[in-house]
């Protein structure tokens, strides 16, 4: 069974390979050992995913396999693969001649692994769900509700466009795009939130620490943020303001 997890797996999260100038390289090296490591992971995954189903709902493995692909070519997971399929064509076009040009592609190979790890995240969480341990504490009701912004490129991180729902219960859902228009989806998190006096704590399951947000609540309709933590594995490292308008479709 693993085999056969392991190679489900190896289709989402590995890219084409790199050109020969930068095989000898260090960084190649190492690119090399996270993405063996992001492999064996999203395989253990799956594999967590199958197990899940033939236990629950005593079918056999051949069902509970079928169950796991069918969420693969979800909606969701269709719009992964256009990100993924864009971000290949990319790294398959680089023949680098420098380290820089080499750096760049590696960094592309980082992508392609991070939103191949994304959607495999996403089918397990469908199928075996996540509970937060993250205590919920005070909520500001104006949050609640359905949103969507943009990180614009005038800040020093890359575009980022985004949905978000935050539910009265404490707990949200995010999908971030990278262009937008929101038809190229990176990946979706989910967690709990807290707000009060201006401080928005978001704890996203499976993150140690949650990120902080400084917000004024503009008009109903419209907040105001600014991010001033952020746990260690996010994107951008650098303080940026953005707004979110609520969504009323």
């Amino acid at each position: 069974m693993k085999t056969i997890l392991l190679a489900i797996t190896l289709i989402v999260l590995t890219s084409p390979s790199f050109s020969n100038e930068c095989v000898d390289s260090v960084e190649y090296k190492n690119s090399g050992a996270l993405a063996k490591a992001a492999n064996a992971e999203g395989s253990a995954n799956i594999e967590k995913a199958v197990t899940f189903l033939r236990k629950n709902k005593g079918i056999s493995f051949d069902q509970a396999l079928k169950e796991v692909m069918q969420l693969g070519n979800s909606p969701e997971g269709i719009a992964y693969d256009k990100t993924l399929k864009e971000i290949g064509e990319k790294i398959a076009q680089i023949k680098p001649a420098s380290s820089e040009e080499c750096a760049a592609l590696i960094k592309l190979q980082r992508e392609y692994e991070a939103v191949g790890k994304a959607k495999v995240d996403s089918i397990v969480l469908k199928v075996v769900g996540q509970q937060s341990t993250y205590t919920t504490g005070p909520l500001d009701e104006r949050i609640v509700g359905k949103w969507e912004g943009m990180r614009g490129k005038s800040t020093q991180c890359q575009l980022l466009s985004w949905n978000s729902n935050f539910t009265p219960s404490g707990m949200f859902e995010i999908t971030f795009f990278s262009d937008k228009e929101k038809t190229k989806i990176i990946n979706t998190e989910k967690g709990s939130w807290k707000a009060s006096n201006g401080k928005n704590e978001l704890k996203t399951d499976g993150v140690p620490t949650p990120e902080v947000y400084l917000y004024t609540v503009i008009d109903n309709d419209t907040i105001k943020y600014v991010n001033t933590v952020r746990d260690p594995s996010a994107d951008c490292q650098a303080d940026y303001e953005f707004t979110e308008r609520r969504v009323k479709k």
